[in-house]
């Protein structure tokens, strides 16, 4: 009696070498992945790149460009026409470096050494159109850099995911051609992830608007987030108390609320009393209105709504109306933020 066990689709199967997972499965372009499935599947067979590219559905071209790629990254061995599997010990499968630990604390445990981080300092290109590296390009870049090896591992520990070959290349190129170090380029993207916008166009312009206003070092990072923060809560204060719900301040606005309370120091309190003043005099919300309000109480070192029941109490006693008039200010779409030069 004989045997036979039947596995299906599993009786002819082949192996892929863990390397091709591990290391190339984000880098290598999909033709390279498929022209190597079709070399692994039909090993042993002759195959013309024609026959190659009829199985994979691969344009010639790219299978030689694939079968190079395979060759320079020792996957497999190019002696002329015979392909063979890259000796023992040439594939080198670089190590993960996922952690749970908190920033300043992989800030801290990050590669340093200059001959491995100097490569991008070099490069300050500013441009709206970054260069975007082939698989290739991407895969031996990554090789040479430790710190990139732990850029890409850390963003995937933020993302919760693996990269794909497109965000990956968008890494490499806020590394190198925007010439923010690693550890930066994490802290903003904690950043940005912190805000809701993580994804990596948002990221990228961030990136190179950082590297433009030298924002480059923890310091400034630190800095920066942090006025961003302070900015992005004076707008809900000012929007809470000017009545404003249902959009956000135009830049004039902001512009404007920069001035009133990072300038000129103003409290909210003294925001809305100037809000209330400008609707009892022309019933309806105006930014330069109120900014000519609060730059008369600034000239006058009006600090407190106390200070200003007392110059209106000394306006009464001079026999002196200065009120505004609604009409004076009337067609002020124009109006620009006062030089900030005048008075400190």
């Amino acid at each position: 009696m004989s045997y036979k066990l039947e596995l299906g689709e599993w009786n002819k199967i082949f192996a892929i070498p863990n390397s091709v997972v591990e290391k190339y499965i984000k880098l290598a372009k999909e033709d390279f992945i498929k022209v190597l499935l079709v070399l692994l599947a039909y090993a042993g067979n002759n195959l013309s790149e024609k026959e190659i590219s009829e199985i994979s559905g691969v344009s010639e071209s790219n299978v030689a460009d694939a079968i190079d790629f395979w060759a320079e990254h020792s996957v497999i061995s190019k002696n002329d026409a015979v392909l063979s599997p890259a000796e023992k010990g040439t594939v080198e499968v670089p190590k993960a470096v996922f952690s749970d630990k908190p920033l300043i604390q992989k800030v801290i445990d990050a590669p340093k050494k200059e001959a491995e981080i100097s490569v991008n300092k070099n490069i300050k290109i500013r441009t709206n159109d970054p260069v975007r590296l082939s698989g290739f390009e991407l895969s031996k870049r990554i090789e040479s850099a430790d710190e990139l090896k732990w850029l890409v591992s850390e963003t995937e520990r933020l993302f919760g995911r693996f990269l794909n070959q497109s965000e990956i290349s968008v890494l490499v190129s806020m590394f190198d051609y925007a010439g923010l170090p690693a550890d930066i380029i994490v802290m903003l993207i904690e950043y940005c992830i912190s805000i809701d916008k993580a994804n990596m166009r948002f990221i990228e312009k961030t990136a190179y608007s950082w590297a433009d206003q030298g924002i480059d070092t923890h310091k400034a990072v630190e800095d920066h987030i942090k006025a961003l923060i302070t900015e992005k809560n004076n707008e809900y204060l000012v929007k809470s108390a000017f009545g404003i719900h249902d959009r956000n301040l135009t830049t004039k606005q902001k512009e404007f609320v920069s001035v009133w309370l990072d300038k000129w120091q103003f409290s909210i309190e003294m925001l809305k009393l100037a809000y209330e003043m400008c609707l009892d005099n022309t019933a309806k919300l105006s930014f330069p209105y109120i900014n000519k309000i609060l730059l008369s109480w600034y000239d006058k070192d009006i600090k407190t709504p106390r200070d200003v029941e007392e110059n209106e109490k000394n306006r009464q006693n001079d026999s002196v109306n200065k009120t505004f008039d609604a009409q004076e200010f009337d067609g002020f779409s124009d109006y620009t933020v006062p030089n900030l030069s005048k008075k400190k």
